[in-house]
């Protein structure tokens, strides 16, 4: 697979600039370009619909972007699955559960991709799970 490293670390450092801060799309494409500005769009989940709604809009705007897009959103997942891995004590059970359900529909929406990445989430998300049931 053939990824464009800058761009997929450009849009990793900026993907959530428009949920966390005032920038808005125009602003990140007249400075990125709008191929990065539409890939951290795709990243950030619409505030406007239910809570339910969010992760599935995003998860069908990232699988009309770039691959470098959806290896960003799968390696996001697996940095987070880590801290809830090392922090479980302090997570209520039923945010890390639902969480890890919300892992495997990213594992299952863009798992296509293949390479390394839906492996290692894949493995988190075991490791995850095995955790909270002890």
């Amino acid at each position: 697979m053939d990824l464009d490293g800058v761009f997929a670390g450009t849009v990793g450092a900026l993907k959530d600039t428009l949920v966390k801060s005032k920038v808005s799309h125009r602003e990140l494409a007249n400075k990125f370009g709008r191929s990065i500005a539409d890939a951290v769009l795709a990243l950030s989940e619409n505030a406007s619909l239910s809570k339910y709604d969010r992760l599935p809009d995003s998860l069908h705007r990232i699988r009309q972007q770039r691959k470098e897009v959806w290896l960003v959103k799968i390696a996001g997942r697996i940095c987070d699955l880590e801290s809830i891995h090392r922090n479980r004590s302090r997570r209520a059970p039923k945010f890390a559960f639902g969480y890890l359900a919300e892992s495997a529909l990213i594992l299952k929406e863009l798992g296509s991709i293949g390479g390394d990445g839906p492996d290692l989430l894949r493995e988190r998300i075991e490791a995850c799970r095995a955790a909270l049931i002890r």
